[in-house]
This record gives C-alpha cells, structure tokens and sequence, in this order.
C-alpha cells in the first residue's frame, strides 16, 4: 500500500526506480491519483497516462492500463448485433487510449462463455482490428483459443491451424503486455518504419 493510500504516476516510478518493475499493470485507471491535480475526470486521466507513459519510456518497462466500458457501449454493436466496445466508449475519457501505443478492447459473452480481445489501435504493427476469441471459465481459469475466419470477424493468426474448441492451442505471448492468464498471438515490432507487420 502506498503511503496514505495515495497511487499516482510519481510514486509507481519510485517503486519502477527502486525494485527494478519490468511490467506494471494498472487494473483500472481510476484508482491513480493525478498528480497534476486536475478538476475534470477527462483532464486527470489523460494527465496520468502522459505520465504513464513517459515512466515506460523513462524506466523501460511496460505498462498496461485497465479501463472500463461507459454505459454508451450499449449502442455500439457488431455485424452480429452483439455489443463491442470501442476506444471511444472508455471510462471517462478516449484520452488514455489516444496516448497508448496499443489498445485492446474486449467483451465477455456469457451466454456462450465466449471472451473476444480485439486489437483497436497498434502504433507499431498493422492494424485490421483483428479479433482474438478465447473459450473460458472464469470459475476455473481454464482457456481454449477459438482460431474463427473472416465470416464471423475473427481470424486464425499466422502459423496457428483451425482447431475444434475442444483442441486446447498454445500462443506466444504477445510482446506487450495484455490481460492475463490470456495468451495472444505475437505482435512483432516494426523494423523500419515505412514497413508494417502483416498477420495474413
């Protein structure tokens, strides 16, 4: 606990400093504290992921922030007529994923068991927004990976072959970090930037 139960981007740098932190996940912005001490909710979180983001540049570690949906993601439907957010529907404010070099968004079917990551912005690889579906049991932990097609607006990524959901698939990780115990498939880093990394 920090001191006083204050979290803002100044003390996680410490602690980033101090204990040498490679990855630091925020599991909802809301709890940190902006240090700049602004008035409005739009204003602190994107003051915050400035800041988070200059202390992954800084301390070169990786940061992942949670966010939740706003009640607007009840209007914003798929092909299919099942709700999926977009970064547009974040909490409070779009700012944090306009700062971030990646953003996933994703939304859990529960009458299917079915939870979809989609990719909704990469900086540094090219984007389709490709969604990634995952067979799970929260009660359980246990996780299959739903390899789909372009039918259903998922694909199977590059080296994995179509598999039953009963056929448990094991993915690279990818090389930000993500929502765990989920594995996703690799984003490589672009080499240059003129090139794009393709999943086809």
């Amino acid at each position: 606990d920090a001191p006083g139960g204050v979290v803002d981007v100044p003390y996680l740098d410490k602690l980033v400093s101090k204990l040498h932190i490679g990855e630091v996940i925020i599991d909802g912005i809301s709890y940190v504290q902006d240090a700049k001490k602004a008035t409005y909710t739009h204003d602190q979180f994107k003051n915050i992921a400035g800041d988070l983001f200059q202390m992954s540049k800084k301390r070169h570690c990786a940061v992942c922030v949670m966010m939740q949906a706003n009640r607007e993601t009840q209007n914003c439907k798929d092909e299919k007529g099942e709700i999926f957010p977009t970064i547009f529907q974040a909490e409070g404010s779009d700012q944090p994923a306009r700062i971030a070099t990646t953003v996933f968004t994703m939304r859990q079917i529960f009458d299917r068991h079915v939870l979809d990551l989609r990719l909704e912005k990469a900086r540094s690889a090219k984007n389709q927004k490709q969604t990634f579906s995952y067979a799970w049991d929260i009660n359980t932990g246990t996780k299959d990976y739903m390899p789909g097609d372009s039918a259903d607006g998922s694909i199977a990524p590059q080296g994995v072959a179509p598999a039953s959901p009963n056929v448990h698939v094991d993915l690279p990780n990818i090389s930000v970090p993500t929502l765990s115990p989920f594995a996703v498939p690799e984003v490589s880093s672009v080499v240059d930037s003129e090139e794009d990394v393709d999943f086809d």
